[in-house]
């Protein structure tokens, strides 16, 4: 069959995809146009009534060709499809590991904080920890006490003021250091004025009074519960016993004696080790580097003792 030309009446062919061929449109189309003695692969399927493949074939290439065309576009679908998953998988995947990172950073926040709070816990001094102790110690105080004022010197709450000691009639200033929660520790009690004693303290400065064995039981110590009044008539009494004992070298009470304190030059070596590391009544550090490092005049009046 060969080709008419342009403009040759032609009868209309059968439909193609649904739609009639014009009869003066050249069929098929130029870049299909076929060779002398060929037929066109689309007008071939027209004329016998099969739909042609969706896939566009080659101009005049074989059937083996529009195959592996087919194939081609199915594999470039299928590589296609993969990348979207593959893309989808990525994103899910970097969504997860921006989530982890997340709650990493979250958590270490809450660690940090917590960190924080608990330095700020461990630092604070003991009537913030404990505001029911400062309360107990500072109830029920006795009248002509008064005139006793509280100051802050480091971790330690300190009360000072004037007693007179009973029978003599001298007329004394106490200092009582508070540096940790008197539920459990033993407060430290200062006066001024004689130092001679046969129970005092000498590891400060301004010697600390002895009222107590540390293995006593209650009845003979000073416990939370019977506030600062009875610490101070505790106090009152001690000052009266060593007024005795320098009048008649007695002591007019049941006592444990202990060695008197030697000089620093004569100390044996674990005494002076344990003499160094003496905890300062400020509660900060070691007395030998925080106030027993400074002048003796000086730390009297932080004591309200000079």
């Amino acid at each position: 069959m060969k080709h008419a030309g342009r403009g040759a009446a032609e009868e209309p062919g059968p439909a193609v995809r649904g739609r009639t061929r014009h009869p003066d449109r050249r069929w098929p189309p130029a870049p299909y146009a076929p060779r002398e003695g060929r037929e066109c692969p689309l007008r071939r399927s027209a004329r016998q009534g099969r739909t042609p493949a969706r896939t566009r074939p080659r101009a005049w290439g074989s059937a083996r060709a529009v195959a592996r065309s087919a194939k081609a576009g199915t594999s470039e679908m299928s590589r296609s499809q993969t990348t979207i998953s593959n893309r989808s998988r990525g994103r899910a995947i970097s969504g997860q590991r921006r989530r982890e990172r997340c709650r990493h950073q979250r958590l270490t926040r809450h660690a940090r904080r917590a960190k924080w709070r608990r330095i700020r816990w461990q630092r604070a001094p003991w009537w913030q920890k404990f505001p029911l102790q400062l309360i107990a110690l500072e109830s029920h105080l006795a009248a002509e006490y008064h005139g006793f004022v509280r100051w802050r010197v480091g971790d330690a709450l300190l009360y000072g003021g004037e007693v007179e000691v009973p029978e003599t009639g001298t007329i004394r200033r106490l200092t009582l250091i508070f540096s940790r929660a008197p539920a459990r520790w033993s407060p430290i009690v200062m006066a001024d004025g004689p130092v001679a004693s046969r129970h005092r303290y000498r590891w400060a400065r301004p010697s600390t009074l002895c009222m107590w064995f540390p293995r006593d039981p209650d009845s003979l110590r000073w416990t939370l519960d019977k506030g600062l009044t009875g610490l101070i008539d505790r106090a009152r009494v001690h000052l009266l016993r060593e007024a005795w004992w320098r009048m008649t070298r007695r002591w007019p009470a049941p006592e444990i004696h202990r060695p008197a304190s030697r000089p620093k030059d004569m100390l044996t070596p674990a005494e002076a080790r344990r003499h160094e590391r003496q905890r300062c009544w400020c509660g900060r550090g070691r007395y030998a580097s925080c106030h027993g490092a400074i002048d003796s005049a000086q730390e009297r009046r932080l004591l309200c003792l000079a």
